[in-house]
């Protein structure tokens, strides 16, 4: 126990070279002792520029910086999250304490996360404590995502976070006690990504849940970590973030229930509100929101999903019980008709080719 390591920050990054400088460049800067920067190289094939340096890969930025609180892992061949996480805690995970970010964020502050150090060390029934973000979106305005609570327990916890998208927001950036972690069995890959989909989406949600079920769970009030909205898959691939998101939703509450950590009405609060970002999703899958989405209609979950996404949500509210509200109503009417309304402009377009189907 002497030779653990403290704190491990996990970094996976793909072909973001210039934005993991700068994340390791705030962080390193903090000088927090007993904390490390476990970047896991996912296969990345990405030079960038970077000023005043030079044309560098993901591997020649950890380098650049000649620390050892600096730990590079490369994956043979990209992976996806899901498998990365997975290997790092069943492989080389030697810290007590870690905390999850994207190479895309920015470090503003150390107290935050020392303080959550130290409400771990000196609370053994606490498995994670919770930490508020910055949030910077498209128009570069900065918010503050935060909340007000004291320590709850398991059940208060999931009860809450079904509920309050902040949490929701900010609890994968929390700092998780590993032993705990290992004790809930997680994580647990869904190998979406053999589907096609993207298997970065979701398995945070099940980390948090389960992992929220096995103890206590701490907050801090100021933020620790500046997040950025610009150049997400979340923008990018809505459809595929939602969906994927639900599958890994879904099983986590069937494990909490047969827990008795989630009643009823909780459980089905969290379902309708993954269906009704299916259905958002599937609208601008079909009518782009800001221009910079690339998925366009079903065609990248049509392989993990082999029925029509109307009837396999329909199936899946009948099945956990859900009433629509009239947004979802509404969403359902919108994403039908314009998904039949593609497929019929393919069927011109097939029938008449060069036709223009504006």
């Amino acid at each position: 126990m002497s030779k653990q390591r403290l704190l491990d920050i996990i970094i996976p990054s793909y072909n973001r070279p210039l934005r993991l400088f700068t994340l390791l460049k705030s962080g390193l800067e903090l000088h927090m002792a007993g904390v490390y920067f476990v970047v896991i190289d996912d296969g990345s094939e990405l030079d960038e520029y970077i000023p005043n340096v030079g044309l560098c890969s993901t591997q020649q930025v950890c380098e650049y910086f000649n620390n050892p609180a600096i730990i590079y892992r490369r994956n043979p061949e990209n992976i996806g999250l899901a498998r990365s996480w997975v290997n790092y805690y069943e492989t080389y995970c030697d810290a007590k304490y870690t905390l999850s970010i994207v190479d895309k964020d920015f470090f503003v502050d150390k107290t935050p996360i020392m303080n959550a150090i130290n409400q771990l060390e000196h609370d053994d029934s606490l498995c994670m404590v919770v930490i508020p973000l910055m949030q910077e979106d498209r128009a570069n305005t900065h918010t503050l995502i935060t909340f007000n609570y004291s320590k709850m327990t398991s059940q208060e916890f999931i009860s809450q976070f079904v509920r309050d998208v902040t949490l929701q927001h900010c609890s994968s950036y929390g700092v998780k006690r590993v032993s705990s972690i290992r004790q809930a069995g997680v994580p647990d890959n869904l190998y979406l990504k053999d589907k096609g989909l993207d298997d970065g989406f979701g398995i945070d949600i099940d980390l948090v849940l389960r992992l929220a079920s096995t103890g206590n769970v701490g907050f801090e009030r100021e933020a620790h970590i500046k997040r950025t909205l610009m150049e997400g898959a979340t923008e990018r691939y809505p459809l595929t973030f939602a969906y994927t998101y639900y599958q890994y939703a879904k099983r986590v509450i069937a494990i909490l229930k047969k827990k008795n950590m989630i009643g009823p009405d909780d459980a089905r609060q969290y379902i309708k509100m993954w269906l009704l970002i299916v259905l958002s999703g599937l609208v601008v899958a079909y009518r782009s929101v800001h221009g910079s989405e690339l998925e366009q209609g079903t065609k990248r979950i049509s392989k993990h999903l082999k029925i029509p996404i109307h009837l396999y949500l329909l199936i899946e509210a009948i099945k956990h019980g859900i009433r629509p509200s009239q947004e979802m109503i509404d969403l359902y009417r919108c994403s039908l008709r314009l998904t039949l309304d593609s497929k019929y402009l393919a069927i011109k377009k097939s029938v008449i080719p060069g036709i223009d189907t504006k």
